[in-house]
């Protein structure tokens, strides 16, 4: 008896693209998208001089994980069959991001040491009760290959929509996410994340050094907070 593949359920389309559930069958194609948008739009991985192929293996677990415990959207270009876009979200209660630190490449601690400090800061100030408490971990578009259908930052919208449509029916109350370009604080801002902890890039030291210092055209990291 063959066995016939579930259908993959569409959440929204923006004429040919597709905002699905993630699946298993796109996580390959998914973490070559994550691992390219993340060391190109993220300017504190831009400059660290980290390869795409050195990211995809963490992509490919990362996704995997939001997948098993988690949310994890994609956006699909329907006319080539390929993965434009991804968003992932887990319990924040439980998210640490230099929980495996040590067993990352040293290009990530810097950035992973800064999340921390940020989460830190919030949870000081916040009881993060389990089941309440969504981290929007990466929401990540590729602009450039979807050209002539919209701004990125509309199909970024979409799946962040479909995103907090997931953990509303999951019982999430809150969504916590961090941004590290302006590009990313516009758009969170309009999506109803407020500001919560920000740390100016020419302030934040790692193992005393400034590692961030020269970062242009973005001035800071911001982690905010939004309703849902």
């Amino acid at each position: 008896m063959t066995l016939i593949a579930e259908k993959t359920k569409v959440l929204a389309r923006i004429r040919h693209i597709a905002i699905e559930e993630g699946s298993e069958q796109r996580l390959a194609d998914a973490a070559g998208c994550l691992a390219r948008c993340y060391l190109k739009d993220n300017p504190l991985m831009a400059c660290s001089g980290l390869e795409v192929e050195e990211f995809e293996p963490i992509a490919a677990y990362l996704i995997g994980a939001a997948l098993e415990n988690g949310i994890a959207i994609f956006a699909v270009d329907e006319t080539r069959n390929r993965v434009v876009g991804v968003s992932l979200a887990e319990d924040y209660a439980h998210c640490d991001p230099i929980r495996d630190m040590q067993e990352l490449d040293p290009l990530f601690h810097p950035l992973l040491n800064l999340f921390g400090l940020m989460d830190e800061r919030l949870k000081a100030e916040e009881d993060v009760a389990e089941g309440q408490w969504l981290y929007h971990a990466f929401l990540n578009v590729e602009s450039k290959d979807i050209e002539g259908v919209g701004v990125a930052a509309g199909i970024s919208a979409q799946l962040c929509e479909a995103t907090f449509a997931a953990a509303r029916k999951q019982g999430f109350q809150f969504c916590v996410g961090h941004t590290t370009n302006l590009f990313s604080q516009r758009l969170y801002r309009k999506m109803g994340f407020e500001p919560r902890v920000e740390i100016p890039y020419h302030d934040y030291a790692f193992n005393g050094e400034r590692v961030y210092a020269d970062v242009k055209w973005h001035h800071s990291a911001v982690l905010g907070v939004a309703s849902l």
